[in-house]
């Protein structure tokens, strides 16, 4: 047809209200735009031969010509599907650029529209749940699996059945589109995956057989599980708690939640084992004595069509890597379900990466940023996300959160820093609506002390995601820096009872009392830490503190060794060596701290660690020489920290001590009196430049600085445990 107009008959054949025409293909008449998806664009259309309207799915053009080719060879084979719950494929017109697939309209409301106004009532979701059962065990028998079922992907039509739609063939737009994997993993509605799908698995049929689960579970319910969760924390809650953690009211039948277990079992060999077995338990569900039904089972490929095994694509197995694709362009699948150009090969083969997988693994990471080498398993995880989309927000927001980190706990180096506020600026410009975003500007905020702006960010992302414990937890240290401490202990206490197995509240909680000198409510809560999670160093760091301040050495010591034999860190072993210095055993200490700074148990780039071996060593015979190698080594790795923070007193102070052990005055004295310019009044900096004067044989200097040292607060004790000031203690001028 060379023009748009229609012909006086069509005009008559069209009804009263129709959106105007503004282009053709061939001699379909398209109309409005209903949808978009993956592959492309889906319209309202009439085909002016058969007088009726049909929706046409126009497919995209250009560098994703390979795609469209790809969609037409599953949509002939996906035609054959015969079920009226699917839609009929009328046509495809491959003449044409770009080609198009010719499909059923279907008018009716989705059940998503359905469920807004409440739930459905137990008769109404069976016949549902009953037809769409029905329906996928055709699909599956013809070796389809849909991937993606969802109420804005089921159709209750005008007769009074339900349809099963794809993205770009509903009439109206998914209004759970915040919850879609686009920010983790193209492949699906979170809500509605299969854990092991959400963990990058393969698609089977239980994946199916679970996302009706979940359906029914809304139908009878009014929402999907975790409705206050969208985005990262929705796809973390459903794999850590199973359905039965799910909230089943009571006036849903005990044998209807058995029923659902059964659907949404976390393993999939534990689930009702195909859409035809649903449908035979569904109705046996009126008998609450009913048994329970059984989980699927291996059985041999040789097994005949009447064996309960799903076979995908049997008589074309090079597809079966493509099974999501099909659905994809067959039933109008939108961008949100597969992102094919990512997923897909040269050869046009499944790549089993999933980001998902890689997005979970790194947050749990970062949650465990105490762990060695934790930090860079999360920076791994998310570049590895960034390399397949650099667009990726929640991967951006991740690194920025592992480069504060790094600040904060590792090497308060400025350029962890500056990377931590690029990735947060492009991951709150790809998407300012996702909560890790905002969580990372909130974490690069709070590091510049700006603590008040930091709470603004924390407040938006808990508005996003009330889910986020970063948020929350990140919250609490913020107003733990501001002094803020009953408000702290309020939230955390609320978060702790809300989430009772989330370990980090409980260690805020533990924080906030021993900040107050609370020791024996700060003992209460790292002790309520570690029953949550045992392998956690910090709790062992912190509950050993809280016993030393009052004085249970021998338990303290315990705990560390406890914490040891489950995870070496070097945190634990530079504690314990503190720990076993302060007693006298200084042979156990150096053994502690030469663990400290291992390559296998610790960190050797760890200036500090090496100082405290050093001081360890001074206190050994014939250990001299070790404890000189032992200051050289933190002199080299201090410098190195000085040319990257300048200007810190503290470390001036240190690098003037190690200069001193060292014998290297003409370096020493310069250090000294810049970190005294810089600190005259700090009592550890005043400490350190009264013990490198003596080392360097400046006593009068030495005795001057010292005192100023305990005028300042330095405890008078740990200079008597000094073995380099023991002729000083023993000059008469010290004592006066």
């Amino acid at each position: 047809m060379p023009n748009s107009e229609l012909t006086p008959d069509q005009q008559e054949t069209k009804n009263a209200g129709e959106p105007e025409y503004s282009a053709t293909l061939r001699h379909y008449l398209l109309g409005e735009q209903l949808g978009e998806g993956g592959f492309g664009q889906v319209f309202q259309a009439w085909d002016s031969k058969l007088e009726r309207y049909v929706a046409v799915k126009r497919l995209k053009s250009g560098e994703h010509r390979s795609q469209s080719r790809q969609a037409l060879h599953e949509a002939r084979a996906a035609a054959s599907l015969d079920h009226p719950a699917f839609v009929k494929i009328y046509a495809i017109e491959d003449e044409e650029d770009p080609p198009s697939i010719v499909m059923e309209l279907i008018r009716g409301k989705t059940l998503r529209k359905i469920l807004q106004d409440g739930p459905l009532s137990e008769a109404d979701a069976r016949d549902m749940l009953m037809q769409l059962a029905a329906a996928m065990q055709v699909a599956h028998a013809s070796g389809l699996i849909h991937g993606d079922l969802k109420p804005s992907n089921i159709m209750l039509d005008d007769n009074g059945r339900y349809r099963i739609l794809d993205f770009g063939l509903a009439l109206v737009n998914d209004t759970e589109v915040t919850t879609s994997t686009n920010q983790l993993d193209p492949q699906g509605t979170i809500a509605y995956m299969a854990p092991e799908r959400l963990m990058g698995g393969a698609l089977t049929a239980s994946a199916d057989i679970y996302a009706l689960g979940v359906i029914f579970y809304e139908a009878l319910t009014g929402h999907r599980p975790f409705p206050e969760r969208n985005g990262l924390a929705l796809a973390a809650a459903l794999m850590q708690t199973p359905s039965d953690g799910w909230n089943y009211p009571a006036e849903i039948a005990r044998p209807l939640v058995r029923f659902i277990l059964q659907m949404t079992a976390r393993a999939p060999d534990r689930r009702i084992v195909s859409m035809q077995a649903v449908q035979q338990a569904l109705t046996v569900t009126t008998d609450t004595s009913a048994a329970t039904v059984p989980a699927r089972k291996e059985a041999p490929l040789n097994q005949d069509e009447n064996t309960s095994r799903i076979q995908v694509f049997p008589v074309r197995p090079a597809l079966t890597r493509r099974i999501l694709a099909v659905l994809a362009v067959v039933l109008g699948l939108s961008a949100t379900l597969w992102a094919g150009n990512h997923y897909l090969n040269n050869a046009g083969l499944f790549e089993r990466f999933s980001e998902s997988r890689a997005m979970e693994a790194g947050l749990q990471a970062l949650q465990y940023n105490d762990r060695p080498g934790s930090l860079k398993s999360a920076e791994e995880a998310f570049q590895s996300v960034l390399a397949h989309d650099p667009n990726h927000a929640a991967a951006a927001a991740g690194l920025s959160i592992v480069n504060s980190y790094r600040f904060w706990f590792e090497f308060s180096d400025e350029l962890y820093l500056k990377k931590a506020e690029a990735s947060a600026l492009q991951a709150e410009k790809l998407n300012s609506s996702l909560a890790l975003s905002q969580v990372a500007m909130g974490l690069f905020h709070y590091l510049r002390h700006d603590y008040n702006l930091s709470l603004q960010y924390y407040d938006k992302a808990i508005s996003l995601d009330p889910g986020t414990y970063f948020a929350w937890t990140l919250k609490i240290a913020t107003l733990n820096a501001l002094k803020r401490h009953d408000e702290s202990l309020q939230i955390a206490t609320e978060q702790l009872r809300l989430h009772p197995k989330q370990r980090l509240f409980a260690d805020a909680i533990g924080e906030i009392h021993f900040q107050r000198g609370e020791l024996k409510a700060a003992e209460k809560a790292f002790r309520a830490s570690l029953e949550i999670d045992p392998d956690v160093v910090f709790a062992y760091i912190n509950l050993s503190n809280v016993l030393i301040r009052q004085n249970r050495i021998a338990e303290a010591q315990q705990i560390l060794q406890k914490g040891l034999q489950i995870r070496s860190s070097p945190g634990l072993f530079t504690n314990l060596g503190n720990l076993l210095f302060l007693q006298g055993n200084y042979v156990a200490a150096a053994d502690a701290f030469r663990n400290a700074v291992s390559v296998d148990k610790g960190d050797p780039g760890d200036y500090l660690g090496w100082a405290n071996l050093a001081d360890t060593l001074l206190w050994l015979p014939g250990e001299r020489d070790a404890a000189q190698q032992a200051y050289s080594r933190a002199r080299e790795l201090l410098k190195k920290r000085m040319e990257r923070k300048p200007g810190r007193y503290d470390l001036i102070s240190r690098l003037a001590l190690y200069s001193a052990r060292l014998k290297l005055e003409t370096e020493a004295i310069p250090l000294i009196e810049e970190s005294l310019k810089l600190a005259p009044k700090q009592a550890d900096n005043l400490f350190r430049a009264g013990l490198a004067y003596e080392l360097l044989g400046k006593r009068a200097l030495a005795i001057q600085t010292l005192h100023q040292a305990i005028v300042s607060g330095y405890p008078k004790q740990f200079i008597e445990a000094e073995p380099d000031l023991l002729e000083l203690r023993r000059d008469p001028a010290f004592g006066s």
